[in-house]
């Protein structure tokens, strides 16, 4: 019969363990792949929702901001009115100036105390009319 050299028996024994290594090497190899490739989707899938969310919150903040510059404005405009109304005197003749509220068709119920008109209930009055003129509301306390 045929005879086999022990040492090339080991040797062939050792290829099959070499072969079987690698094999599950590139098992392992692969699997890690693909785990690698699942988190890449789920953190491509993140960023896409939060620069979503971010062009959404941009948007957001300039809607705000607009809206802070018109409030802004109007502001201004009510203080000028309310200056102008508490400082009549310091007024330039109607000729050169805009017409206010009060001089538009604005009627205002000024309540006498004693004789005197009382300041402070007519602006609050002129106020209220200039308020309503640019739709201001104000919260109730």
């Amino acid at each position: 019969m045929f005879q086999v050299d022990p040492s090339e028996v080991k040797l062939i024994q050792r290829k099959e363990r070499n072969r079987e290594i690698a094999r599950k090497s590139r098992q392992r190899k692969k699997a890690y792949m693909q785990t690698l490739e699942g988190r890449l989707r789920e953190m491509e899938q993140i960023h896409e929702a939060a620069a979503h969310q971010i062009q959404a919150l941009m948007h957001e903040n300039d809607s705000l901001r607009q809206e802070s510059i018109t409030l802004q404005q109007q502001l201004n405009t009510l203080q000028r009115d309310v200056s102008a109304l508490k400082n009549p005197s310091a007024q330039q003749p109607s000729s050169t100036q805009s017409p206010s509220p009060a001089s538009s068709g604005s009627k205002v119920q000024a309540r006498p105390s004693d004789g005197q008109q009382n300041q402070s209930s007519s602006s609050n009055g002129l106020i209220r009319s200039v308020m309503r003129k640019y739709s201001v509301k104000r919260d109730h306390k």
